[in-house]
């Protein structure tokens, strides 16, 4: 038997706007002191999850990969689908594992 790893980026989906959509209730039912403590993170939250759903891979060509893993004769060990895919994958090549997570919190605008 033979395994293969699909490995997706971003999947321009509907989960994303959800994601949006829940923070942006929670922000309105925060407390002063929960909006100056957490109001900022939110908003890059949601900065995050809308550029994530602008650059994502449409879902057909996810399972266009998935189709052909499981149909090839000599399916690849790994399939990775979609630039940030191939970006992070890169990345963990090369980096250890906290320099990272640094990189991609920087580059998300979520890190410190």
């Amino acid at each position: 038997m033979q395994v293969a790893l699909v490995e997706p980026g971003a999947i321009k989906t509907r989960i994303w706007q959800k994601g949006i959509d829940a923070g942006e209730k929670l922000r309105g039912t925060l407390p002063p002191e929960g909006e100056r403590d957490y109001g900022e993170r939110i908003e890059k939250l949601s900065k995050a999850a809308s550029d994530s759903e602008r650059r994502g891979v449409p879902p057909a060509k996810v399972a266009a990969v998935v189709a052909h893993a499981l149909t090839a004769e000599k399916p690849k060990t790994r399939y990775l689908v979609g630039i940030d895919a191939r970006v992070q994958a890169g990345l963990r090549a090369a980096l250890p594992d906290r320099a990272l997570d640094r990189v991609l919190g920087r580059v998300s605008g979520l890190g410190s």
